[in-house]
């Protein structure tokens, strides 16, 4: 499947055009379903244990930390917000790792939090005009932490011809790998929903969640 130009490397070198700006956010209602979510039985996984001790530690010790992925690609035309809104929340729903958010127990140990009804999930476009590249570039890393829900957001730069949509998330809910997957699966299935107005057949996602209890065995 052919998603446009994909771009890989460090943000400053993220070559962007200024452009109109439109990212996706979790509503209000959405936010304090999730906040209210129960602690879950399921381990958090090693990786996830890992960074969460790392981000912690280096905070608390007034460091930086580099935790985000972002993935970027271009398409031509005038980017269908309500198809991409569609799409973007299917996406969401789809995987549960974006269920999660994750809470520090004490002595580098957390446990996780969940919703166990992935329609809980509901994220809006917001616009925020025009913008210039370094605006942009502040924008798409503005996330919350690691340990709190919604690390992660998406979003479009549109121009004259063209549209840039970008992906970033922390890495508690993924790699390059998944930036990848997502690139590949947000815009199959906006281009579905863009074209013929019917979602994109897709087989099961596999679960995050099953892994980590396989892991923890």
């Amino acid at each position: 499947m052919r998603i446009g130009k994909i771009t890989i490397g460090t943000l400053d070198e993220w070559p962007l055009t200024p452009g109109v700006v439109t990212s996706w956010r979790p509503t209000a209602a959405s936010a304090a379903t999730v906040a209210r979510a129960p602690a879950s039985p399921v381990p958090v996984s090693y990786m996830q244990g890992q960074h969460l001790r790392n981000y912690s530690e280096r905070t608390a010790g007034g460091l930086n930390f580099s935790r985000q992925i972002i993935g970027g690609c271009e398409a031509v035309g005038e980017c269908d917000i309500g198809a991409m809104n569609q799409a973007l929340n299917a996406y969401l729903r789809r995987h549960d790792t974006f269920r999660s958010w994750f809470e520090e127990t004490g002595e580098g140990e957390f446990i996780r939090h969940a919703l166990t009804d992935p329609a809980d999930i509901e994220f809006v476009p917001v616009d925020h005009g025009h913008m210039t590249a370094d605006e942009i570039r502040a924008h798409v890393v503005d996330i919350p932490n690691p340990l709190e829900w919604g690390c992660f957001t998406f979003g479009i730069v549109q121009n004259e011809s063209h549209f840039t949509f970008f992906a970033a998330m922390d890495h508690v809910h993924g790699d390059a790998t998944l930036i990848g997957t997502t690139m590949m699966e947000a815009n199959g299935m906006y281009s579905a929903m863009s074209g013929s107005g019917q979602a994109l057949a897709l087989p099961d996602a596999g679960s995050f969640d099953d892994f980590c209890v396989r892991e923890g065995e």
